[in-house]
């Protein structure tokens, strides 16, 4: 492990595998843990940044509020700096797409390869009532049961028949300790500050769009509006999957990120709209 500091916050990060740079940026509280099935593939033939945003893992708790996904993406940037890196590939996952949207739109000669998996670009009032009950539960259930709608959200039907829930959130609890419920509720507030639909056409980076058909918390509509609005963009849908996808699908999203990736810069993208089914 190794950090940084930026606007007197300390972040957190891992390197692994050697390549071209791959920067992986999780949703609201998720950290390097996410990504713990889909790294050994990925690093094989990438050298693979793993980063925890403010507010999560083992980054420093940000006591001010107020914050977006802008503010977040400049913290990826100065990670950015940090290592030297002129330009890289990203993967953001949720709350992370978001802010490599905001990445790619900001600093467009950064961002190399953009994967926005299982994220939107404009909430609308199905999303505004999840982050609404999330927040709620933030401040009422105990860590255990906290623990145990954290994973409802994040998974399927198909991952519940196979895996019992109670199982599953034994090894949640005992993989660490989660962020304070004061920093789940800035994430929260920072999800609902997102919006990048009108500005979409301005990303330039090649774009592949993950989502799943299972994911409880961004249907379809999200990845059709994002493939839609950024020029070129093509999507993937994980069939089976929930709402991450690099843990219940893990070997199909990591060939789906390296098949794309692979393609960067060697081959035409495909028409706006295509979809690959997994």
């Amino acid at each position: 492990m190794a950090t940084f500091k930026h606007n007197d916050l300390t972040f957190w990060y891992t390197e692994e595998g050697a390549g071209e740079p791959l920067v992986l940026i999780p949703g609201v509280t998720g950290d390097e843990r996410l990504w713990r099935r889909v790294l050994p593939k990925l690093s094989a033939t990438r050298r693979v940044i793993s980063f925890d945003n403010r507010d999560a893992g083992k980054s420093s708790v940000c006591e001010a509020s107020g914050y977006g996904p802008a503010d977040m993406a400049g913290d990826v940037l100065a990670l950015f700096d940090h290592l030297g890196l002129k330009k890289a590939h990203v993967i953001g996952h949720s709350l992370g797409g978001q802010i490599a949207q905001e990445l790619a739109l900001s600093a467009p000669d950064r961002v190399n390869g953009l994967i926005l998996a299982n994220t939107w670009s404009k909430g609308d009032g199905e999303l505004d009532a999840l982050l609404t009950v999330r927040e709620a539960f933030s401040r009422e259930l105990s860590d255990e049961t906290f623990a145990t709608q954290s994973i409802y959200f994040n998974f399927g039907p198909s991952f519940f028949r196979k895996t019992p829930i109670a199982k599953i959130v034994e090894v949640f609890i005992a993989s660490g300790p989660r962020p304070p419920r004061e920093a789940v509720r800035r994430q929260i507030a920072a999800a609902r500050k997102a919006d990048t639909l009108g500005r979409l056409g301005a990303i330039r980076s090649p774009t592949l769009v993950i989502w799943g058909d299972e994911d409880r918390d961004f249907p379809k509509l999200h990845a059709e509006q994002l493939t839609a609005g950024i020029p070129g963009a093509r999507q993937t849908c994980m069939f089976g999957s929930g709402h991450c996808p690099m843990i219940d699908k893990a070997d199909d999203f990591a060939d789906a990120v390296l098949a794309f990736l692979d393609e960067v810069g060697t081959v035409s993208r495909a028409p706006a709209g295509a979809v690959t089914r997994r």
